[in-house]
C-alpha cells in the first residue's frame, strides 16, 4: 500500500507523538500543519487557468510549514499540466515531491481538521488512510493551559471544537470503515506496542518495536536512554490541573461524546458551579461559536 496517510484530531490530542512514531518507518515522509485542505482547497477558482494556479501556489508558499518543504515549483507546474487540474492533485504533487526527495515511497499529512474533509480526501485518494486521534478533553485543556497559560475565554471554543471533532470521527468511521480509524491517545501511551501495531496494520506499514524508541525525533529525546520514549505520565493530569467548575463545563458540553469514547465523566456539578456555567461559561461558548459560525462544522 502506497496511499497517503492523514492524521486528524483536536488540539493536544497526541497527533505529533503518533506522527513521530510513524515517521520512524523507512517508507513514510511526514509533514505537519501544512493545512493544505482547510486553507487552500477550492479557494482560488479553476486551477486549469494558470493565474489561479499561480495565486494558489504563491499563497501556499507563504505558509512557513509548506515553504519548509522546499518545493520545486517549476517541476510541480510541469507535472500538474499533464493531468487533471484539481486541488487534491496539486496537494499530492507537493507532498510526493517532498517524499521522493527524502527517499520515501509515501507521505503523511498531519492536519488537525482533516476529519472535516474525509469524504473529499477519500474520494480523491481511494487508497488513503485517515487516523483520528482522540484524547480526554480535560487532559487536552490542561495541556493547552500548561503550554499557553491562562486562556479562560477560549475554553468554550475549545470544548466546542473537541466535541465537533469527536462527533465527526464517529460519522467518518461509519461512512468509511476500511479507511478511517479512531485511536485513543490513552491507548497509544498505555499499550504502545499493541496499539501502534494495530495502526501500522491499518495503514499497511510493517511494525517494528524500534519505532517506539523515537530515535529520529529530537522532540522526544530523553536524558535517560533507558526510560521509555512513550509515557503515560500525562494521562489524567486534569485531576490536579483543573478546577471543578472547568471540569463541569467540559462535562456539560462534551459529556455525550466523552462517554461514547469511554472517558469517565465526574458526578454532576454542584448548584454553584451549574449557576456559574449557565451565567458565564455557556454565554461565552455561544459568543465564540457565533463568531465562528462561518467555519466548517
Amino acid at each position: 500500500m502506497n496511499g497517503p496517510i492523514f492524521l486528524a484530531g483536536a488540539s493536544r490530542c497526541g497527533k505529533s507523538l503518533l506522527r513521530s512514531v510513524l515517521a520512524e518507518s523507512s517508507n513514510i515522509a511526514a509533514t505537519r500543519r501544512c493545512d493544505m485542505w482547510p486553507r487552500f482547497y477550492r479557494r482560488f477558482g479553476d486551477l486549469a487557468h494558470r493565474p489561479n494556479l499561480d495565486r494558489c501556489l504563491a499563497a501556499m508558499m507563504r505558509r512557513k510549514q509548506i515553504a519548509a518543504l522546499r518545493t520545486d515549483l517549476d517541476a510541480v507546474r510541469s507535472a500538474f499540466a499533464a493531468g487533471p487540474p484539481s486541488y487534491e492533485r496539486l496537494f499530492a504533487l507537493v507532498n510526493e515531491q517532498f517524499a521522493t526527495r527524502g527517499g520515501k515511497s509515501r507521505w503523511l499529512d498531519q492536519t488537525a481538521t482533516a476529519d472535516a474533509y474525509a469524504d473529499e480526501i477519500l474520494c480523491a485518494y481511494p487508497d488513503a488512510r485517515i487516523v483520528h486521534l482522540v484524547r480526554d478533553p480535560r487532559d487536552c485543556w490542561a495541556a493547552l493551559l500548561d503550554r499557553s497559560g491562562t486562556r479562560r475565554l477560549a475554553l468554550g471554543r475549545f470544548v466546542r471544537e473537541w466535541t465537533t471533532a469527536a462527533s465527526r470521527s464517529a460519522r467518518n468511521e461509519v461512512r468509511h470503515p476500511d479507511s478511517y480509524l479512531v485511536v485513543r491517545y490513552e491507548d497509544v501511551v498505555t499499550r504502545p506496542a499493541q496499539t501502534v501495531r494495530e495502526i501500522c496494520e491499518f495503514v499497511g506499514e510493517p511494525f517494528s518495536e524500534e519505532m517506539l524508541e523515537l530515535r529520529a525525533s529530537p522532540r522526544y529525546a530523553r536524558a535517560d536512554a533507558a526510560a521509555p520514549a512513550i509515557t503515560a505520565q500525562y494521562v489524567g493530569v486534569h485531576r490536579s490541573a483543573l478546577g471543578c467548575r472547568t471540569r463541569a463545563h467540559i462535562h456539560a458540553v462534551a459529556g455525550t461524546e466523552m462517554r461514547r469514547l469511554r472517558y469517565e465523566v465526574d458526578r454532576p456539578a454542584g448548584a454553584r458551579d451549574r449557576v456559574r456555567a449557565a451565567l458565564v461559561d455557556f454565554p461565552v461558548t455561544a459568543l465564540r461559536t457565533a463568531r465562528r459560525a462561518g467555519g466548517r462544522l
